[in-house]
């Protein structure tokens, strides 16, 4: 009988352990797009237009992600 109970739990746990990865996910995401802001503002930034514009568009992908 236990062991029932345990498998009829298991997809209620996996559902809070996958939250709780995705919590720790965006906050990675947050302080990368934190980095990024600073690296955008740094002298210099603009001077390699090609870089810029990768650098820019990943951001962008990541604020999407955060704001999902």
């Amino acid at each position: 009988i236990q062991l029932e109970q345990i498998k009829a739990e298991i997809p209620a746990l996996e559902v809070t352990l996958r939250e709780v990865g995705d919590s720790f996910d965006l906050a990675k995401l947050e302080a990368e797009i934190d980095r990024t802001n600073r690296e955008i503002e740094q002298e210099g930034f603009w001077d390699d237009p090609d870089k810029a514009q990768k650098v820019m568009k990943e951001k962008k992908s990541m604020e999407t992600t955060v704001d999902a």
